[in-house]
């Protein structure tokens, strides 16, 4: 659940608000309510430090969204939700004989489902849960156990998690998707630069937002300024690479370096199949 904590309920609620918002980026009928008023305070104060952050989590949502979109299209039936805290892509995004599969925590997941109870008409049954202890399973044998087909290509999103985890689980979970998923998969995911998770930033703003997400306890561990050599170590041979300042400029026209999204980035990756 984005470390199964307050910044989870934090992103809720800030998909919840993009979405009210006219001419909303992003379209999460349930974010609000999963967030509670918890996430909605975690929220008014994390933006005092990150006056962006609404915009960056809109964009980020609606950018992981088309990506599950092309990738549906494209003839994958089969998305993977790593860490999956209080993601709705199966509800909003499922589509008849694409299966989602839900990987997180058990604490995540029984604190995501006792939520989701609460909720009238929503789905419960789109997604299939599969209860993982990272530190212990192997999340691709939990996931065939559940119904997995690792001879058939997946996408898998993992939102929200690699910098919260040191360089050695991020290396162990991509070197695992390379050897026990179908060479033609692809992984999706978010990363910080290096020099933004080490605090090396001579904007004290900058330096602010990292260490507000420490005070929440869930410090920055894992950043990289060479992402396309570290998916290359890990097996990877089709890469690619998107700013956060390029996805706001494609979704909003706009541009403002006061955001600090160049500090922000989403990675392609596959062994085999070409990436955008």
């Amino acid at each position: 659940m984005e470390n199964g904590s307050r910044t989870a309920l934090m992103v809720a609620a800030f998909r919840g608000r993009a979405t009210a918002r006219d001419a909303s980026l992003c379209n999460d009928p349930w974010a609000l309510r999963l967030a509670g008023e918890d996430g909605i305070a975690h929220a008014g104060a994390y933006e005092l430090t990150v006056p962006a952050i609404e915009l960056w989590v809109a964009l980020r949502t609606a950018r992981l969204d088309d990506a599950v979109r092309d990738a549906m299209r494209s003839g994958i039936d089969q998305v993977v939700i790593l860490g999956a805290g209080l993601d709705t892509r199966a509800a909003r995004l499922g589509r008849d004989a694409v299966r989602f599969f839900e990987v997180d925590m058990p604490s995540s997941q029984r604190e995501k489902r006792r939520r989701l109870a609460s909720l009238e008409n929503y789905p419960v049954s789109a997604a299939t849960y599969v209860e993982t202890d990272f530190e212990k399973d192997d999340f691709i044998d939990r996931l065939a156990l559940a119904g997995f087909d690792r001879g058939r290509p997946a996408f898998f999103v993992w939102e929200g998690v690699s910098y919260y985890l040191t360089e050695p689980a991020v290396r162990a979970t991509l070197t695992r998707l390379v050897s026990g998923a179908h060479p033609a998969s692809v992984v999706v995911f978010d990363y910080f630069g290096a020099r933004f998770v080490k605090g090396e930033m001579k904007d004290e703003m900058d330096r602010s937002a990292r260490d507000k997400v420490a005070e929440m306890g869930e410090p920055l561990k894992f950043g990289t300024g060479d992402i396309v050599s570290f998916l290359f170590e890990c097996g990877y041979r089709k890469v690619a690479t998107e700013t956060f300042d390029a996805i706001a400029l494609n979704y909003t026209g706009t541009y403002d370096r006061a955001r600090k999204f160049r500090f922000q980035a989403l990675a392609y990756a596959s062994v085999e199949r070409a990436v955008r």
